[in-house]
């Protein structure tokens, strides 16, 4: 999680070596084992280092192999073996630069440019972000990974650019300003998260979107898509077991991947995904030998709602003899220590940061790496219209097996998919529902507002969407999750703590949308089987429930008070709301004695306003 930034001028211009190292130190809260700048008259690279593997412990960037090419990477490099092997077989021997110890991952992303160039990209698998300098070529080329885990932004102007994985360190290059993006602010408050894949919040800055490499040269700029999540139908079919064995392998590969270290963090709520992660790490800790250094956090309520995700992350912690650290919400307050937590690079609908704050705290007192169990759901979930969808596509055959088997599965009558048409054709009548009245009128007519509103409830989909996994193709595709790896980052968070995503894994993901759906995906049987054995059957057996009811947090004013005194300090909301309208809409709520739903549209303005009176001018 190591940050890094760059700044190179094509047209020969000196890069100042007082602002690399101010940009370079702006990131030591996310690289507490030193920074390091590399200067070379027109080009300049920094890196603010944190080690989270056994190889990087000796690691130094900016990096060069010969002293030529040059790199700065936030990379977790998987597959080490095979990508060894591959490029022992194109001619490249890699040799660690440093001696008794293994090649590190960012000298390993530089063995594979000094085989294949630009097409390095197609022999990486893992979570990486990164810049190379090829003096030669007097060229940058840069890369994000395949599913967008590691941020990377960049600046551009006529004659140079610069690049960070962390957002607030780019905003401090004099070639950003506090120009907002009118459109990245309309889609936080309609959606929650910028729907654009190249944009931010800030009009100077651009996200490089992920699969995709970018280089720039003299002669320009160029970016390409270098993987696509996979399509294709579903398999010559395999024995149960087979199934059950394929998945497991590459689960517990996936864990292993993202260990690499003596000693890892779990945020474990109740459900099967997280615990499934746990229970996988503490087999592969345990193979190596000696006691698993894994500790266990778990968020839960004790009173406002319903909830046993405390107990039933106890039963595991039991089981595997785990430490573990239970977090009760129901005693913070909305929107408590504003003014006191970091600011987000990007506005955010958390109205509960606090909670976050302090649980990344505690862990990062202990813990370099954590892991989540987040991708289960999208990864496994079958589409809710599943017979429908096939008898459209005329598959009739898929159609019947669902029709037939699911009963075993779901132990109750399959969903046929007419509720949820029936959903659709009734969102396609009243898709106006929901749109805000108080955005400032010229504000969305200008942008067309309305109409994306209306794109985004019925015509939003992938560009080609899976025939029998299009509910896991559609989620996986998501700007939403790149949005969510970002806010999580270290780099929004402040705190030096990488989080990893197994279920996120490209080979665990690619072999996922071949799985046919009947059985597999209902209740997420393949990985309830791959976890006979290792969880509770309290726990491998509990079905998916949501949470039991809205938790009804207080605010430390009343909504509409709070957004007034924001308001006041953030006078530039109302370029895109009208603050009338916003409270008369809450007085009436309030008067009514209701409750603004938690992370509401009413809740999303709250927290720009908040947003805009801490960053604009930073």
């Amino acid at each position: 999680m190591s940050g890094i930034v760059g700044i190179v001028h094509f047209d020969r211009a000196p890069v100042d070596r007082e602002q690399l190292h101010e940009l370079t130190e702006s990131m030591a809260f996310r690289g507490p084992d030193g920074r390091q700048v590399w200067l070379d008259g027109s080009v300049g690279l920094g890196c603010a280092h944190f080690a989270t593997t056994e190889e990087s412990l000796g690691e130094r960037q900016p990096l060069s192999l010969d002293g030529d090419i040059w790199i700065v990477a936030d990379a977790r490099i998987d597959a080490r073996e095979e990508l060894v092997a591959e490029l022992r077989a194109a001619g490249t021997e890699p040799v660690p630069s440093a001696a008794g110890r293994e090649v590190t991952d960012v000298e390993l992303i530089l063995y594979a440019y000094r085989a294949w160039g630009e097409d390095a990209v197609n022999h990486l698998l893992g979570d990486y972000s990164f810049g190379i300098w090829d003096p030669r070529r007097r060229r940058l080329f840069a890369a994000r990974d395949h599913l967008g885990v590691k941020p990377f932004y960049y600046v551009e102007w006529p004659g140079g650019v610069a690049f960070s994985n962390t957002l607030a360190c780019l905003r401090r290059h004099p070639r950003v300003s506090s120009e907002l993006d009118e459109l990245a602010v309309a889609d936080f408050l309609l959606f929650e998260s910028n729907l654009e894949p190249e944009a931010t919040t800030f009009a100077d800055v651009r996200r490089l979107p992920p699969a995709h490499s970018r280089t720039w040269s003299p002669e320009g700029a160029g970016a390409k898509r270098y993987w696509r999540l996979p399509v294709g139908d579903v398999p010559v079919a395999e024995s149960e077991g087979g199934w059950v064995e394929r998945f497991s392998a590459l689960l517990d590969r996936a864990v292993a991947d993202r260990l690499r270290t003596d000693r890892v963090a779990v945020f474990m709520s109740g459900g099967l995904d997280s615990t499934a992660v746990a229970a996988c790490a503490h087999r592969l800790f345990t193979a190596r030998g000696g006691d698993p250094n894994i500790g266990c956090y778990t968020l839960g309520y004790d009173r406002l709602i319903p909830d046993r995700e405390g107990h039933f992350a106890e039963l595991v912690a039991k089981r595997l003899a785990l430490p573990t650290r239970y977090t009760a919400l129901d005693d913070y307050v909305l929107s408590e220590r504003w003014g006191e937590l970091p600011v987000p690079p990007e506005p955010d609908y958390h109205l509960l940061d606090a909670v976050y704050h302090d649980l990344g705290k505690a862990v990062s007192a202990d813990y370099r790496v954590e892991l989540t169990g987040y991708g289960g759901d999208p990864l496994l979930q079958p589409l809710p219209d599943f017979f429908v969808d096939q008898l459209k596509q005329a598959r009739f055959g898929s159609a019947m097996r669902y029709l037939l088997s699911a009963p075993r599965w779901k132990r109750r009558i399959p969903s046929l998919g007419i509720q949820t048409r029936w959903y659709r054709r009734r969102l396609k009548r009243d898709w106006r529902s929901g749109f805000p009245s108080w955005f400032d009128r010229d504000f969305e007519r200008r942008l067309g507002l309305l109409e994306r509103w209306r794109w985004y409830q019925l015509e939003r989909g992938p560009e080609v969407p899976h025939r029998t996994r299009r509910g896991a193709h559609q989620s996986l595709w998501d700007v939403t999750w790149t949005w969510l790896f970002e806010h999580l980052d270290a780099g929004a968070r402040g705190l030096p703590v990488e989080k990893r995503y197994p279920f996120f894994d490209v080979r665990l993901v690619e072999f996922s949308l071949t799985l046919p759906p009947v059985p597999w995906c209902m209740e997420k049987h393949i990985l309830r089987e791959s976890m006979r054995g290792l969880l509770p059957e309290p726990v491998r057996t509990r079905p998916k429930s949501p949470l039991a009811g809205e938790p009804e947090h207080p605010l430390p004013k009343p909504e509409s008070q709070l957004f007034e005194g924001l308001v006041l300090q953030a006078p530039e909301i109302r370029r895109f709301v009208c603050p009338r309208k916003i409270g008369d809409e809450l007085g009436r709520i309030e008067s009514a004695g209701a409750v603004v739903p938690f992370r509401g549209e009413l809740h999303r303005s709250l927290n720009l306003a908040y947003w805009l009176s801490r960053s604009i001018g930073i």
